[in-house]
């Protein structure tokens, strides 16, 4: 409103204005206009990409932390890596800059307009009204743009990092009895576990939604019941519960670090603080127990990841440069969930037998293994078919031959959500049974969590950040403390809200295997 006040006036000096006028003078009133639009250009971006981040995000816009991430969104949209998904970026951001500047420039033009043949108190009033009217109307409570934007500039209120306690009580497995030949439990860093391998399978999206959408409901529930009782009749025992992920929609790697650190990781400046002091994680708890740790990224499109092999100290990464995938790409998902977990597993396999074969004789040290999975992914429209015969993925060439599961959605609208959303959790959870029961006859824990919750597109509304969480273990006693603790046997979990943050995982799983 003052700024259509200053260029009605400004209109109207420049109508009257003497023909001497300085050249200053003249450029003024041609400036003030376009000076307008910029500052509009500027607000009604963020007020686009504001909204964007509540719709799919449930959350405001972090101007320093999301802006950053125009290639990120490019390669989503557009299939580019690499240096031309951030080409791809800016041009987005140049194109969409110049468009509201139109706009913007057209808006300067109607207030110049309005205030130069109107009374100025007239004017503003409308103007006001206008802005004012339609939010007091149709929303329940006005958000002002500026809060979000003014709070992310300044800087949130730093984040208060807890110490975590994991150093445990008695041991939960206890003693064994005099005369066993078996090792004592002291004698294990992980007395519950025996020092077992440990996996943990990050499934993308696999959240609350899956039980409390109607649709994804009815086409997974049955499902699932007969997954428990699969990997059950393959000699497991399975406790699952749910966890509350600091996310929702997107943004995966805050909800691995939260998993990985036990902190409450929700933007993007938290986690970088976070990385900036050493703090003991998950991996680093399993590698001071004699552990190797490895770490699958199937997902990477941007290349390695430096800083976070630095702070959480993996013995071993796995990018999607890495695995040597000639299969055809599926939306996001550059490398299947079944082609992944079984490069990492035949080359760990690989590994360990050159290792036994170095040094007969000397045990090969116990792993810990992340598989971050991505087959999940929005938006739901290519799916792969699993493969039951796992010899024939070889380089992953295969899938131009397989039928792949098409749905009619895309990152800007679809119909079939529900649908493709089914689909894709179906053919992740599929890959982990058959991963589960066919390929493993050890005493390996199998931990099966989802990272967050899906897309608006597929959430309820009002649904909240809760994903579920399964321990797969042949150890009873393992389980049994688990449902002690508030778990509920078999794959199927049914606790009421509130239910524990995501945060308390690190400390969960130490407690689970007798730390």
């Amino acid at each position: 409103v003052a700024a259509g006040l200053a260029l009605g006036r400004r209109a109207r000096r420049s109508v009257t204005a003497e023909p001497t006028a300085s050249a200053a003078g003249r450029r003024a009133p041609r400036a003030a206009p376009w000076l307008f639009a910029a500052v509009a250009a500027v607000f009604l971006f963020l007020a686009v990409v504001e909204a964007a981040t509540q719709y799919f995000f449930d959350r405001s816009l972090d101007v320093r932390g999301d802006l950053g991430y125009f290639g990120g969104v490019a390669s989503l949209v557009f299939g580019a890596s690499g240096g031309a998904a951030a080409l791809a970026g800016y041009a987005i951001v140049v194109i969409g800059f110049g468009l509201l500047l139109g706009v913007g420039r057209l808006g300067a033009g109607a207030m110049r307009a309005v205030f130069a043949r109107a009374r100025p108190r007239m004017g503003a009033i409308l103007i006001a009204a206008a802005i004012v009217a339609p939010p007091l109307l149709f929303t329940r409570a006005p958000y002002p743009l500026a809060v979000p934007v003014v709070r992310s500039l300044s800087g949130e209120r730093p984040a208060e990092f807890v110490e975590l306690d994991l150093s445990g009580g008695a041991h939960g497995a206890g003693a064994t009895a005099a005369g066993s030949d078996a090792p004592a439990a002291e004698a294990y860093a992980f007395p519950r576990l025996r020092d077992a391998d440990v996996q943990i399978v990050l499934v993308e999206s696999y959240g609350n939604t899956v039980f409390s959408n109607p649709v994804v409901r009815e086409g997974l529930f049955d499902f699932l019941v007969e997954t428990g009782r699969a990997i059950e009749s393959a000699g497991y025992h399975v406790a699952s519960h749910f966890l509350e992920s600091p996310i929702v929609g997107g943004y995966s790697w805050l909800a691995h670090a939260t998993l990985f650190t036990g902190q409450h990781v929700a933007s993007q400046p938290t986690l970088e603080r976070l990385m900036a002091t050493p703090r003991t994680n998950l991996f680093s708890v399993f590698r001071d127990a004699g552990y190797r740790t490895v770490i699958s990224f199937p997902g990477t499109i941007h290349g390695r990841w430096d800083e976070g092999q630095a702070y959480y100290g993996f013995d071993e990464v796995y990018y999607h440069q890495d695995f040597g995938y000639r299969g055809p790409m599926f939306s996001y998902v550059l490398v299947t969930d079944q082609f992944s977990m079984d490069f990492v597993r035949r080359r760990q396999a690989d590994r360990r037998a050159a290792a036994q074969e170095a040094a007969p004789g000397v045990p090969a040290p116990p792993e810990l293994i992340v598989h971050a999975l991505v087959s999940s992914h929005g938006p739901f429209n290519r799916i792969p078919q699993y493969l039951d015969d796992w010899d024939l993925l070889g380089d992953g060439s295969v899938y131009h031959d397989l039928p792949v599961e098409v749905f009619a959605n895309d990152w800007f609208a679809g119909t079939e959500w529900d649908e493709g959303y089914t689909a894709a959790i179906r053919y992740a959870l599929t890959t982990i049974r058959e991963y589960v029961t066919r390929l493993f006859d050890d005493d390996t824990l199998f931990v099966i969590l989802g990272d967050h919750q899906p897309g608006r597109q597929v959430r309820p509304p009002g649904d909240g950040g809760s994903a579920p969480i399964h321990y797969v273990s042949r150890n009873r006693e393992l389980i049994d403390h688990l449902v002690s603790t508030g778990f509920v046997p078999g794959f199927i979990p049914t606790q009421d809200e509130p239910h524990p943050a995501m945060e308390t995982f690190l400390a969960q799983l130490v407690d689970a295997v007798g730390r």
